[in-house]
């Protein structure tokens, strides 16, 4: 009888939805008391009696004032990314993903009414940030996308510290922290660079996010220590041999996506294509 009546009791009970304002501003009194000022409080009052289906320049305003603070709530933050931005563009190939993004940024636009500029910025901004990347993920994006800057012309703005440099960071890091480690994990947060996507045509302006995923199991993540060792013997003959049974002993065939179907070429990282450069290495 207790425990039916105990259920009757709270069986009508029904969990209040809060809203992207509301969980704003309770995450701020509690993380964060003093944070806000007059003119942010009023903005949150106001919006909490607005629809949120579109927009205004004070909400990408108020995000962008506050985007650091908002990381120590990941799924706040991510409430607030897709309010300003909409939900982003997921790719695995970066320059496929920039191509839809540039394409759903000039039919938000009007892209005759002006002289047009394209910003892309990383969400990532400090060192920390970016040393929480996986390292192998770091390296390879930053030499297989490199070239970009110089191909896409003055008309195209990048603001991605690091990102190009990233050998020089981990080096940094190596120097300068005695217990340093390199970061290997594959967690999907490790595998991730999120970009903001920005078309201005005059005085009107759209943006979108990217988000590139890397897959540590396809072919690329070798590509770094391929090059160096090409570049120390440019004149290279290399063969890679299918490995015709997979580790569940069933019969395999080659898959891109998948380095486990091939044999490695340089000792035992799978994945790479080219051989060592000489009995030393």
């Amino acid at each position: 009888w207790e425990a039916e009546s105990v259920l009757q009791l709270f069986s009508g009970i029904k969990i209040q939805k809060t809203t992207l304002p509301i969980e704003t501003i309770n995450f701020f009194d509690f993380q964060l008391p003093d944070r806000l000022s007059p003119s942010d409080i009023d903005y949150l009052k106001d919006l909490k009696g607005r629809s949120l289906k579109e927009t205004r320049d004070d909400d990408r305003d108020f995000f962008e004032a506050h985007r650091d603070d908002l990381s120590q709530d990941k799924a706040l933050r991510v409430k607030w990314e897709r309010f300003v931005f909409g939900r982003p563009i997921e790719c695995t190939d970066f320059l496929q993903g920039l191509l839809r993004a540039i394409e759903r940024l000039f039919g938000q636009v009007n892209w005759l009414g002006g002289p047009r500029k394209l910003t892309i910025k990383s969400t990532r901004r400090s060192r920390a940030q970016w040393l929480d990347l996986n390292a192998d993920v770091g390296l390879f994006f930053g030499l297989r996308y490199r070239g970009l800057p110089e191909l896409m012309g003055s008309s195209v703005e990048w603001d991605v510290p690091h990102l190009f440099r990233y050998g020089e960071l981990l080096d940094r890091a190596k120097s300068r922290q005695k217990k340093y480690r390199r970061n290997e994990s594959t967690a999907r947060s490790s595998l991730q660079v999120k970009f903001d996507i920005a078309l201005t045509v005059g005085g009107e302006k759209a943006t979108v996010q990217l988000l590139w995923t890397a897959q540590p199991n396809a072919i690329g993540l070798e590509l770094p220590k391929d090059v160096s060792r090409l570049q120390k013997r440019p004149l290279v003959r290399s063969s890679v041999a299918r490995l015709p049974v997979s580790r569940k002993g069933a019969l395999q065939h080659v898959l891109l996506t998948d380095v486990g179907t091939l044999q490695p070429a340089f000792g035992q990282d799978s994945g790479s294509l080219v051989p060592r450069t000489n009995v030393g290495d």
